[in-house]
């Protein structure tokens, strides 16, 4: 199960402690791909629901680096595939 956690700050090098309310199995925090900083969001996963929903009990609303948090389930799009994979050339496939 994944979840979503809001409202990290510019500087976050961890995502909210899930791991004091639940077993958490990956946590990243996305980052500007130039800047290298946090854009103030990341994703937290366990292995089922009724670990995540002890993580977001615990975890929402609290506060981490003076900015309160705002943590709940990851929305999946209906029929989400994953992203393809990108070749040597990046997404534009084939140079021609």
């Amino acid at each position: 199960m994944r979840a979503h956690a809001d409202g990290l700050s510019l500087s976050a090098s961890r995502c909210p402690d899930f791991g004091k309310y639940c077993t958490v199995t990956k946590s990243t925090i996305v980052r500007d791909q130039l800047t290298g900083e946090s854009k103030g969001y990341g994703f937290i996963e366990t292995p089922n629901m009724d670990e995540a929903s002890k993580g977001l009990t615990g975890v929402h609303l609290t506060v981490l680096d003076g900015k309160v948090l705002s943590v709940e389930y990851a929305k999946v799009p209906d029929g989400a595939q994953p992203p393809p994979t990108r070749g040597p050339l990046g997404a534009g496939g084939v140079r021609q």
